[in-house]
């Protein structure tokens, strides 16, 4: 079942052009960083090349890529240029990554944590930063970049401890989904 359910999200980036751009329930990184991860876990070889291709063809290199600093301005649960720096991170090797670095540059600024909007489900935000933040700094190509991007996935962390704590007990609203985004960026 798993098969056919990856392989089906997989026929359709094939056919409907992913975009890093792409937010929330649509969002394209997050699709793909989750196939190539079920492809590696699977050891499908023919799976896990396709999924690359894709990746290589069509989000490594985007004529308009988001960045960091619009997040803040949207109310939405996934930060964009986190999901696709994740891919970035978890799918290429560290030349890639130190290229990716250098050509969209973080600034001290932009990887603070951003302040809450009103609505829930930017409550979930400061977490999809988090987890990009992490694999950065695992892949930076230098020991100041990893514990500048370290220090910034940490932050995150605490920001969202502290949003934990002022909406837990709210199963509709958060309970429900936003601590899966803090599991996720605690492990991954």
């Amino acid at each position: 079942m798993a098969d056919e359910a990856a392989g089906s999200l997989l026929a359709h980036y094939e056919k409907h052009a992913p975009d890093v751009n792409d937010g929330e329930y649509a969002n394209s990184s997050w699709a793909l960083v989750q196939l190539y991860d079920y492809a590696v876990h699977s050891r499908n070889g023919e799976f896990r090349r396709r999924t690359e291709a894709l990746i290589r063809g069509r989000m490594l290199e985007p004529e308009s890529p988001p960045s960091l600093e619009t997040d803040a301005a949207r109310p939405e649960f996934f930060s964009r240029f986190g999901n696709w720096a994740y891919l970035v991170a978890k799918t290429q090797g560290a030349s890639a990554v130190a290229a990716f670095l250098q050509k969209h540059p973080l600034p001290q600024q932009a990887i603070r944590p951003v302040p809450l909007l009103p609505g829930i489900h930017h409550l979930a935000m400061n977490w999809s930063r988090a987890w990009a933040l992490r694999a950065l700094a695992r892949r930076a190509p230098d020991a100041a970049t990893r514990a500048r991007l370290e220090n910034a996935y940490l932050e995150h962390v605490r920001a969202g401890m502290r949003q934990h704590a002022a909406h837990a007990g709210d199963f509709m609203a958060y309970d429900h989904w936003v601590p899966q985004f803090a599991v996720y960026a605690l492990t991954e």
